[in-house]
C-alpha cells in the first residue's frame, strides 16, 4: 500500500471515529433531555393525581367504626413524592423510551366518639402500599 493511500486510510479510521462519537454525544445529550422532562412530568403528573383524586385530609371518609360500638372511624389516602425512577430505551421506534415511577400510597386513620372529633384528626398511618406506574415516551413527549 502506497504512502499516500495509507494516509487516506487513517483518515477516513480518524473521521469514522469522530463521527462515532459525535452520535453518542447527540445520543447522550438526547438521553439528557428525555431525563431531564421525565422528572418534569413526574412532578406534574404527581400534581395532578393529588389535584383531581381523592387525596388528602380534606378528603377524609367518615363512618361509624366497625370494630367499636359508638365510634366513629374518617379515613383517607395520600400520596408521597416519587421514591424512585427510571428510564429504559425501547426497540421502537414510535416509543424510544418508557419511564417508570415508584411511590407510596399511605392510608390514614383517625377514631374518635363522634364523626366530627374523627374527621378532625389526629390521623396516624394505617397501612402503605407501593405503586408503580409506567409511561411511554411519543412524539417528542411523555404520555399518560
Amino acid at each position: 500500500m502506497s504512502r499516500i493511500a495509507r494516509r487516506i486510510s487513517i483518515l477516513f479510521v480518524v473521521f469514522a471515529l469522530m463521527a462515532g462519537l459525535q452520535a453518542a454525544q447527540v445520543m447522550a445529550s438526547d438521553d439528557a433531555k428525555v431525563e431531564e422532562s421525565f422528572v418534569t412530568f413526574q412532578k406534574d403528573w404527581m400534581q395532578k393525581l393529588r389535584t383531581h383524586g381523592k387525596y388528602g385530609e380534606h378528603n377524609a371518609q367518615v363512618a361509624e367504626d366497625k370494630e367499636g360500638a359508638g365510634m366513629f372511624s374518617a379515613e383517607y389516602y395520600d400520596l408521597t413524592e416519587p421514591t424512585s425512577f427510571e428510564i429504559k430505551k425501547t426497540d421502537v421506534k414510535s416509543t424510544p423510551y418508557v419511564g417508570v415511577i415508584h411511590y407510596e400510597k399511605k392510608k390514614y386513620s383517625c377514631r374518635a366518639k363522634t364523626s366530627e372529633q374523627a374527621k378532625l384528626g389526629p390521623y396516624e398511618e394505617a397501612s402503605s402500599s407501593e405503586v408503580t406506574e409506567i409511561f411511554r415516551y411519543s412524539n417528542g413527549k411523555w404520555v399518560y
